[in-house]
């Protein structure tokens, strides 16, 4: 055999042998166009907010919706309302304690699919209390990206989000949190 075409063969026959490899560990990062946002509704005014620092934590993903798992953290300090003085006081002791925990995770624990439509299994840890769910969610998945939408309604008591006796009065419990995720190559 030649040594060129020796030289050729080699890294063909390395991308072969490898190409299963790199199928099964696809890297992505985050766009930043992904958005977590809440909905709560008040007495004297309802409000909307959201997070804007969302970070990739971990995933898997062979390529079928199905097998996809992950963990995102959503930083916590990174919350805003549009009133400044309300935002200080939603990070405090009293609702998420930033301190404390500067952190609220999701963690998707499986994908199904049923006639077409898919349903995610997922934990949210909100200072440091863990919840699990299974709701319908809107997904676009391939090698090249991942997109999640959807909602979950959720009570912020049983996170120990609990206010004071007058927030409590004029801020309903059930909270609307909708995401869109977007994970790119």
């Amino acid at each position: 055999m030649k040594p060129m075409k020796f030289a050729r063969i080699l890294p063909a026959f390395f991308l072969i042998v490898s190409a299963p490899l790199m199928a099964q560990t696809p890297i992505f990062k985050l766009d930043p166009a992904s958005t977590v946002k809440f909905h709560v509704q008040a007495t004297l005014e309802n409000v909307t907010g959201s997070f804007h620092t969302i970070e990739l934590e971990s995933i898997e993903f062979n390529g079928r919706p199905e097998s996809l798992k992950g963990r995102l953290a959503v930083l916590i300090d990174s919350l805003e309302t549009g009133k400044t003085k309300r935002d200080s006081h939603l990070k405090e002791a009293d609702f998420f304690d930033v301190q404390k925990y500067p952190k609220a995770y999701v963690d998707v624990l499986g994908i199904s699919e049923d006639d077409g439509d898919y349903y995610v299994h997922f934990a949210l840890e909100i200072r440091g209390i863990r919840k699990e769910y299974q709701e319908p969610i809107q997904l676009k998945a391939d090698w090249m990206g991942v997109q999640a939408k959807g909602t979950v309604v959720v009570n912020r008591k049983d996170f120990g989000v609990n206010g004071n006796i007058l927030t409590n009065t004029i801020i309903n419990d059930e909270v609307t949190l909708e995401y869109n995720i977007v994970l790119v190559r």
